[in-house]
């Protein structure tokens, strides 16, 4: 849910905040976007290993997720160098990510993770 989320939340940014003047941008927006659905589920894992599942703790997980994606998503659009071959990585991954996280949602791989 947090894929589609930051999705949503960078189209408003792209028509409300001018996202032409910085060319690293979508670019940001994309790994951002991927760190938050890679932490997310680290942290979910690792903490359920030793303890129930809570709530409180879930909501603590996604807060702490945002807020790590959003610093790292500072940190690459304050950069002044735009290098086209990274960009356009961004844009496979993205296409790779929304394409597999969309497949795996409708056809579930046999693995623990996804149960």
């Amino acid at each position: 849910m947090a894929w589609w989320a930051a999705i949503v939340v960078a189209f408003i940014e792209m028509i409300f905040f001018h996202w032409s003047k910085n060319r690293n941008f979508i670019m940001s927006k994309i790994f951002s976007s991927i760190i938050l659905i890679t932490i997310i589920p680290i942290l979910f894992y690792s903490y359920t290993y030793f303890i129930a599942s809570d709530l409180v703790i879930d909501i603590i997980i996604l807060i702490i997720a945002i807020i790590i994606a959003q610093i790292f998503e500072y940190l690459l659009m304050t950069k002044t160098h735009f290098y086209w071959a990274v960009y356009y990585i961004s844009l496979f991954a993205f296409l790779m990510v929304s394409y597999l996280f969309m497949s795996f949602s409708v056809n579930a791989p046999d693995l623990i993770l996804f149960k």
